[in-house]
């Protein structure tokens, strides 16, 4: 487990490693937090359960009520970690005896992302769907962070939720969106940042969330586009002749 202040030191020495980085080693990190209590994984990292680049796994507890957490965090595509691709898949339990825990925070990022960008734009489709507890709530936000920090949240890209679910029992749920930011020089990082409320007792919620860039044409390309389409009305009107 880690402290908030020892959070704050790690992210501090992480940020002064990406300054130093090049993009073939771009840092992929997945923490967990309830509380003051803390999860820090970092890609092939004492807590990572996988050895797969750019794909960070932890299993374990949070705190005293998250007894059980399942989660895998994949960026870059993970066979092109300069590929603006994020994925996270999750499957969290509570128990408690009393009163809710507190909320569940779930960070994915990866760092030095350098396509695709068209004229400074970055476009992204987000998407999530799972199931959630009943009497509890899940809330998604996308970011992505120009100035290519690690758990950086410069721009808000889009957010799903939050979901709930009613005391009748387990809820599915589903949802997507796009999002952009202009302005976005290389590399930037992109995170994925999710909330999860769980009522007293057990509980349990599982979910799988995506971040996909856009592909927006390139000036060139809307220029021949625009060229073919006029060509084509010519041929159907000298064929109609």
């Amino acid at each position: 487990m880690r402290t908030g202040k020892y959070l704050i030191l790690l992210l501090a020495v992480m940020a002064l490693l990406v300054g130093t980085q090049k993009s073939s080693h771009a840092l992929s990190v997945l923490s967990l937090q309830s509380g003051i209590d803390i999860v820090l994984i970092m890609d092939n990292g004492p807590y990572d359960a996988t050895p797969l680049p750019h794909v960070v796994t932890y299993v374990g507890p949070v705190g005293p009520y998250w007894n059980l957490n399942v989660t895998t965090g994949t960026g870059g595509g993970y066979l092109d970690p300069t590929t603006a691709y994020m994925d996270l898949n999750d499957v969290s339990s509570s128990s408690t005896t009393g009163a809710a825990p507190q909320p569940l925070i779930i960070q994915f990022t990866q760092t030095d992302f350098i396509q695709p960008l068209s004229s400074g734009t970055f476009n992204a489709d987000m998407e999530v769907s799972g199931t959630i507890a009943a009497g509890g709530t899940a809330l998604f936000d996308y970011y992505l962070d120009k100035t290519n920090a690690p758990l950086g949240t410069f721009v808000l890209l889009g957010e799903l939720g939050p979901f709930s679910a009613g005391g009748g029992g387990v809820e599915a749920f589903s949802g997507g969106a796009t999002g952009s930011a202009t302005g976005v020089l290389i590399p930037f990082s992109l995170t994925l940042v999710d909330t999860i409320t769980h009522p007293g007792g057990e509980a349990q919620t599982s979910f799988d969330q995506s971040l996909t860039a856009g592909m927006v044409p390139e000036p060139s390309t809307m220029l021949l586009l625009g060229l073919g389409l006029i060509g084509v009305a010519g041929v159907r009107r000298k064929f109609k002749k």
